[in-house]
């Protein structure tokens, strides 16, 4: 199996004194992109890792060329920029008849035993599938942060959590994928980092040891 780590974004909500990447942003001594990418190495399920970067993240690039490159069997992708599912879309190509795990790279409390719970419950059985990780609306609002995303349910409100599971064929332009959910409601998913306000927010959570 293979992981995907999205972090070209240019997170335009995440606005600081020192202007950093949010990717590259730290809570308690670790970059975010850190945390995700310790949490799929120690998980110890994956094959091959690549981190998806862009123009608009050039500190990110430089950053995990010049530590990850050739740890773990880490590729470190540079596309076009032109959006995340654009950017996705190209990573995806290059990973025919692959089972895939994509992961965004702002997932501040994400640790490996949630990535195996990931694994299991987002990996299609059936080519050109995809199964996208969602929480309960009413859980994330109780955890305090908000939803990005919304998608609507058998009448109910879920929060895209931004982690998918994808069984590729030869090419995303074989025939259209389907698209199933699973209800996956855990803190270590939904506590992303989209302003610099959440950062505390994720703190908070790891300094009174709720998770």
């Amino acid at each position: 199996m293979m992981a995907v780590i999205m972090c070209g974004g240019k997170g335009s909500r995440f606005i600081t004194p020192d202007n950093i990447e949010k990717p590259l942003a730290r809570i308690k001594g670790k970059t975010l992109i850190e945390t995700v990418l310790h949490a799929v190495i120690l998980s110890g399920q994956f094959s091959r890792i690549v981190c998806v970067s862009s123009p608009r993240s050039p500190q990110t690039t430089e950053f995990l060329q010049r530590n990850y490159r050739t740890d773990h069997n880490i590729d470190v992708m540079v596309a076009d920029g032109l959006g995340f599912s654009k950017d996705l879309s190209k990573a995806l190509n290059s990973m025919a008849e692959q089972k895939v795990l994509t992961l965004p790279s702002d997932l501040a409390l994400l640790d490996s035993d949630t990535v195996k719970k990931l694994i299991k419950r987002c990996t299609p059985s059936i080519r050109n599938t995809c199964i996208t990780a969602v929480a309960d609306r009413s859980f994330v609002s109780s955890i305090g942060t908000t939803c990005s995303y919304l998608i609507d349910i058998e009448s109910k409100e879920y929060c895209y959590t931004g982690v998918c599971g994808f069984y590729l064929g030869t090419s995303l332009s074989d025939e259209p994928f389907e698209e199933f959910y699973s209800i996956v409601n855990e803190i270590q998913l939904i506590v992303n980092i989209n302003t610099a306000e959440d950062l505390g927010i994720a703190e908070h959570y790891l300094d009174d040891d709720l998770i």
